[in-house]
């Protein structure tokens, strides 16, 4: 604006001087001539002015433009005003903007012939303007392609981008042939300057536009919760469609409150003002469980650099809810397939020590009274019969266990609850275990509140009764004493089986339930010492009841297992 303003002043300097120093002429003719010249600077300020408005104030560049050319079309006077653009990436000229009178047809759009494109640029290396006033004084080639659009006469300026010809303005007389006036080539060059900056203005807003649009058009391809929050106030700046088609288009609204349902205030992660120095740097990463949507999300919070110089909380989550599941599935797949080991290793130790020993024993005292029929005593033959039995007993009850342990595990053991009287159940298990505990002089004492009926599988939990008092029975010394209790605790029906046996340390019961475990390592006494499968099968048969399995003991004093059972 200030040069054109400076070009005037000097050009009413240049008149009124001009006015001046002329030879002859009345003051009046003098003054009309000076006033007719500042009306006609004046005229040309004023269209400068306007068309300066109309590009800088119209927010529609396009828009602008078009207006620029009919104002300038019509205070000259010509058929049309056009602007040619070069094709991006290609050495073509197309129409871009024309104003035309009515009665001259338009041409936007078309592309000019390569011979005229080449004929422009060849001339515009040399020249600043393109006056044509007779259409003989020009190639025959370029002549007849004016002709082709009824052109008699035009005036042509380049527009330039960093000293680079990206486009031309000119005007066009289809009436008559013009000479072109100093005051219609100085309008002209100004508006090829002004429309040069426009256009370039333009392009950069549409490039602008075109890198938002790519970027939402990315942002919105990614399946990811992408957000941008303002840091001072936590409203949401931009959301990409991911996001809206989750919580619908919630522009303006306080993050945490709609985002997360869960929360009261904003989030711990959230970056406060100051904090990172809003850099840029990434300020928190981390993976976290969405209460209120029951998925996993790995997060990033970062800083960013936001419109008009502003910041901004760039938030972005992306679903991971199948990879953590995936990973809680192999870490189950894991310790199953551990636990599976484990097993093996356990049925080949049971095979290999706690089955061959017992079978040994009895192919040795079954050998002994087959080679000695007529050599032992009566008492010796007592002897031996009682040890085949208690070897044979013994290892019936792992048999049993064992495959009943097998079956447990191959999902075989049907859970068939029924109504059962759980006094009447301990009373029969404890007359099944009374003949073992009598040949080791054990007494077994019965503290029964009022029975129960109870719902519950009665196979299962006779197992487990029968287990645990066998257990009481083998490691309690002679002349020893069981309690069986029943009683009410809370919702539950307990019963408590209770020895004077040998006891164990803490040590021992934490290996109790393992199945990793070489269960002939457990206590210090010399007395028998069993697999572990029953209190295995008998964990897993009090859980199936949604039940619990309790152990206290001391060594030297004894230990109570208690079975807890829902009402």
């Amino acid at each position: 604006m200030k040069r054109v303003t400076d070009e005037y002043l000097k050009r009413l300097q240049t008149e009124l001087d001009k006015a001046f120093s002329g030879s002859g002429g009345s003051l009046p003719e003098i003054k009309d001539e000076v006033f007719g010249d500042v009306r006609r600077l004046y005229e040309e300020q004023s269209l400068i002015s306007a068309v300066l408005a109309e590009l800088y104030r119209n927010d529609d560049c396009d828009s602008g433009i078009m207006s620029v050319l009919a104002r300038v079309g019509s205070y000259l006077n010509v058929s049309r005003v056009f602007i040619l653009e070069k094709v991006s990436g290609q050495d073509d000229l197309t129409l871009a903007y024309v104003w035309h009178r009515r009665k001259y047809p338009s041409r936007k759009g078309v592309t000019l012939p390569k011979s005229a494109t080449r004929h422009l640029f060849d001339y515009f290396r040399d020249n600043q303007s393109y006056r044509i006033t007779d259409l003989d004084k020009i190639s025959p080639e370029y002549a007849d392609y004016l002709s082709s659009l009824d052109i008699v006469s035009c005036l042509i300026f380049p527009l330039t981008m960093q000293g680079q010809v990206f486009g031309f303005i000119g005007l066009d007389e289809c009436e008559r042939k013009r000479e072109w006036n100093e005051t219609e080539i100085h309008i002209s060059e100004i508006l090829a300057e002004l429309v040069s900056q426009s256009i370039l203005q333009r392009r950069s807003q549409r490039e602008l536009l075109y890198s938002h649009e790519v970027l939402t058009s990315v942002l919105d391809s990614v399946q990811a919760i992408v957000v941008i929050v303002e840091p001072e106030t936590n409203r949401i700046l931009f959301l990409n469609q991911f996001t809206r088609n989750i919580f619908g288009d919630v522009i303006g609204e306080v993050c945490w409150k709609v985002l997360h349902g869960d929360l009261s205030q904003k989030c711990d992660n959230c970056p406060r003002p100051g904090y990172g120095q809003y850099t840029g740097e990434l300020v928190v990463t981390k993976e976290i469980e969405n209460s209120v949507w029951k998925r996993w999300y790995h997060t990033s919070n970062s800083i960013i650099n936001w419109i008009d110089g502003k910041k901004g909380h760039l938030q972005i989550a992306i679903d991971i809810t199948d990879r953590v599941e995936a990973e809680q599935q192999i870490r189950i797949s894991a310790e199953k397939l551990a636990e599976l080991n484990a097993m093996k290793d356990k049925f080949i130790s049971i095979l290999a020590h706690d089955l061959k020993n017992p079978l040994n024993n009895l192919m040795g005292f079954a050998e002994i009274m087959r080679n000695r029929t007529y050599q032992l005593t009566y008492d010796e033959i007592n002897e031996y019969s009682d040890l085949i039995y208690q070897s044979t007993r013994n290892t019936h009850q792992l048999l049993n266990n064992l495959l009943t342990w097998a079956q447990s595990q191959s999902g075989k053991i049907k859970f068939n609850p029924i109504e059962v009287d759980i006094k009447q159940l301990l009373d029969n298990t404890v007359e099944f275990i009374k003949p073992i505990a009598q040949q080791k002089a054990i007494t077994i004492h019965k503290r029964y509140q009022k029975s129960r009926i109870l719902r519950i599988d009665p196979n299962m939990i006779t197992a487990v009764v029968r287990n645990l008092m066998s257990n009481a029975v083998k490691f309690t010394e002679r002349n020893g004493e069981i309690q069986i209790r029943l009683y009410q605790h809370k919702s539950y029906i307990c019963v408590d089986i209770i020895d004077t046996g040998i006891g164990m340390s803490d040590e021992d019961i934490a290996k109790l339930f393992r199945i990793d475990v070489d269960h002939r390592t457990i206590g210090k006494s010399n007395l028998e010492k069993g697999t572990g499968l029953g209190l295995i099968l008998t964990r897993e048969f009090v859980s199936l009841h949604d039940g619990r399995l309790e152990v206290t003991s001391k060594e030297g004093e004894g230990t109570t297992f208690t079975i807890c059972l829902l009402v």
